[in-house]
């Protein structure tokens, strides 16, 4: 709230009234009152000195002299050529559907890999157990890869005994 004068020609910062319905006094202005957010901020004779050498720049070295700057250069028009060239590969260029997952190498470790197909045959009886009509085609598939998971692992044991 501003400060105002009174009858008796007083600064005064008129009463309020709180959220709670009671009201608050006026409050006497003493002279040479400054409000806390006008009030400004105390600064140190070392930041003073920063703020002036900022200004000044390093002793003995001459002022910055500012460049101009350069034009930004206009784009290089391709020829002709070189664009029909990257179009006629790529008509070329066919697209197929999404690269097929590569089961990991048997020959890296027998003993990790033995244990994954493991993981996955468990998977598989899982999904078994199911009804056939609530299964993803994920899950379907996985389910037709049965014979091959088993016989894999068959050959696994064979080799790690």
């Amino acid at each position: 709230m501003d400060p105002v004068k009174n009858e008796k020609g007083e600064w005064v910062i008129p009463a309020t009234r709180r959220p709670d319905g009671t009201w608050r006094k006026e409050k006497v202005l003493k002279e040479g009152y400054v409000p806390p957010d006008e009030v400004r901020a105390f600064e140190t004779r070392a930041s003073k000195e920063a703020a002036l050498r900022a200004k000044k720049g390093v002793p003995g070295m001459p002022p910055p002299v500012e460049k101009p700057k350069p034009k930004p250069a206009e784009p290089k028009k391709k020829k002709e050529a070189e664009i029909a060239v990257p179009v006629a590969a790529m008509a070329e260029v066919s697209i197929s559907g999404p690269a097929a997952k590569e089961e990991a190498p048997a020959d890296k470790d027998p003993k990790k890999r033995l244990k994954a197909l493991k993981k996955k045959l468990r998977e598989v009886l899982e999904l078994s157990g199911k009804d056939q009509k609530d299964l993803t085609a994920e899950q379907l598939e996985k389910l037709s890869k049965k014979e091959t998971i088993e016989a894999e692992i068959l050959s696994l044991a064979e080799f790690d005994n």
